[in-house]
């Protein structure tokens, strides 16, 4: 579903509250926005998961022009798409921790079942 969504050229159009929140134009697209996001927050090139922290992911501009590609977002709204990506990067790499570092007790067998999506250079 998100593949539609990365591949598209015409942007989408999301309406904000007061507060820079989402809450339109429907909640299929407000769906499909939350979900994209989170692949964006996801993908090692805009956030390697050997960045220690959100605060020092550096690509955070990067990945809001990646949106506004996709998704026509007013300005007042950017606080609330760092803050959702940031969640959801966060959520990715303590579940990629539990999953290879807690799982695999050593380098090398963490090594054999290193996901294929995470560069070499990442997985250390």
């Amino acid at each position: 579903m998100m593949h539609a969504v990365h591949v598209r050229e015409h942007r989408i159009s999301i309406i904000l509250n007061k507060f820079g929140q989402p809450i339109g134009p429907d909640k299929a697209t407000l769906d499909q926005f939350s979900s994209f996001l989170g692949t964006v927050a996801r993908h090692y090139a805009f956030a390697p998961l050997v960045t220690p922290t959100w605060t020092r992911v550096e690509n955070k501009n990067k990945m809001w022009e990646y949106v506004l590609s996709k998704y026509d977002v007013p300005i007042h709204g950017k606080k609330w798409v760092l803050s959702t990506m940031g969640s959801a990067w966060r959520v990715h790499k303590c579940r990629f921790k539990e999953k290879f570092c807690k799982t695999y007790k050593d380098n090398m067998t963490r090594w054999r079942h290193r996901p294929k999506d995470i560069p070499q250079s990442d997985f250390r």
